[in-house]
C-alpha cells in the first residue's frame, strides 16, 4: 500500500503511530496523522498559530470514542484514517506524483467531519486550502523545487526585506526586489504577492537551498498568458530564479 509513498510521507505514518500509542489510542485516527504531519513538515507547523504541543493537548483532552489501549504493539489505522490516505493517494495520482506530505494534508481536509480537519480549519482560517476543483482547477498546495538556481548569495547582515519597484515593461505589472531572504521566508511570502487562487494556497519548500539570497522577480498580474510579452508568476519563478512552482 505504501510503495508510492515518499520517505517524508512514510515518516508521517511512523510519527502518527507513535502519537497514537502515546495517547493510548487503539487506532491511528486522523488527529494522529495530523500530529505526524506537523512533526515531519516543519514549514506547515510554522504557519499554524498553535504549537504542536498545544494541538496535542487538545487531542488528548477530547473525549475518547474507544477504550484506552495500553499495548505497545503496532497501532492499526482507523476507518477515517484509511479514508484520509485514500484521498491522499487520489490527489497524488491526479498529478502523477508520489504520495507526499502535501497530499496527506489535502487528505485530512477531505475528511471534513474529522477532528483533525476541524483543527486545521481553526488554525489555517482563510488560508485553508479549498478543494472545489470547479473553483480551483489547479492544485491548492504548491511545492517550490530547485531546477537550475539563478540566485545570488546575500552578503548583507541586514534583516531580510522585500519591496516593489516600477516595472521596466508595462506589460509586467510587478517588479519585486528581495534582499537577504531565505527560501523559507520566500515561500511564506508567495501567497501574499501572488495573484488569484495562489493567495489561498499552501506553498512548501522542497528546494534544499540554505542561506540567504538576493533576487528580483518580474511578472504580470494576470494568472495566465493573455497577450505577447506577458509573463505569469510560474514562468517568472522558473525563468528568472531557476526554481519551479508546481
Amino acid at each position: 500500500m505504501f510503495e508510492r509513498y515518499s520517505e517524508n510521507a512514510r515518516r508521517v505514518l511512523f510519527f502518527a503511530k507513535y502519537e497514537a500509542a502515546n495517547l493510548e489510542s487503539p487506532y491511528v485516527e486522523p488527529e494522529h496523522l495530523l500530529l505526524g504531519l506537523l512533526r515531519e513538515d516543519k514549514l506547515l507547523a510554522s504557519r499554524l498559530p498553535h504549537s504542536l504541543a498545544s494541538i496535542r493537548e487538545k487531542i488528548a483532552a477530547r473525549p475518547r470514542a474507544h477504550e484506552k489501549n495500553s499495548a505497545s504493539s503496532d497501532v492499526p489505522l482507523g476507518r477515517e484514517s484509511k479514508h484520509v490516505l485514500m484521498h491522499a493517494a487520489m490527489e497524488a495520482e491526479t498529478r502523477a506524483q508520489r504520495v507526499d506530505t502535501a497530499h496527506i494534508l489535502l487528505g485530512l481536509l477531505h475528511e471534513e467531519k474529522s477532528f483533525a480537519a476541524e483543527l486545521l480549519r481553526e488554525s489555517l482560517g482563510d488560508s485553508s486550502p479549498r478543494l472545489d476543483r470547479h473553483e480551483y482547477p489547479r492544485p491548492v498546495t504548491f511545492t517550490l523545487k530547485a531546477v537550475n538556481p539563478k540566485l545570488a548569495k546575500a552578503n548583507s547582515s541586514k534583516p531580510s526585506a522585500h519591496h516593489e519597484g516600477p516595472p521596466a515593461d508595462p506589460r509586467l505589472g510587478r517588479h519585486l526586489i528581495f534582499e537577504n531572504m531565505t527560501i523559507a521566508e520566500f515561500v511564506k511570502l508567495l501567497p501574499q504577492i501572488a495573484p488569484g487562487y495562489i493567495r489561498r494556497a499552501i506553498v512548501l519548500d522542497a528546494t534544499g537551498l540554505e542561506g540567504a539570497w538576493d533576487f528580483t522577480l518580474n511578472f504580470s498580474i494576470a494568472m495566465a498568458r493573455k497577450e505577447p510579452g506577458t509573463v505569469t508568476l510560474f514562468e517568472a519563478i522558473e525563468d528568472q530564479l531557476g526554481l519551479r512552482l508546481e
